[in-house]
């Protein structure tokens, strides 16, 4: 159990994080939170409260803030 519970998706996922480039790669690490949470809610009937919901809403505002930065730079270079 330990086998298919641990060690294969860790090594899933690091074989899936060596073949993006590394802002791609901080953005799928940065998301996991969520899609944990999100998978929590839906398979295990956890409960969404508020504290959940704004960390929720922090990280995608960081991800948005960090991209249009990005655009903007490389529209100005």
């Amino acid at each position: 159990m330990a086998i298919f519970c641990t060690v294969m998706p860790f090594l899933l996922y690091t074989t899936g994080l060596k073949k993006l480039e590394a802002g791609k790669a901080s953005i799928l690490a940065t998301i996991e939170p969520i899609v944990s949470a999100i998978v929590g809610l839906i398979f295990f009937q956890e409960v969404f409260d508020l504290t959940k919901i704004l960390g929720m809403i922090c990280i995608i505002s960081a991800i948005l803030i960090l991209n249009l930065n990005l655009v903007k730079a490389k529209s100005i270079n």
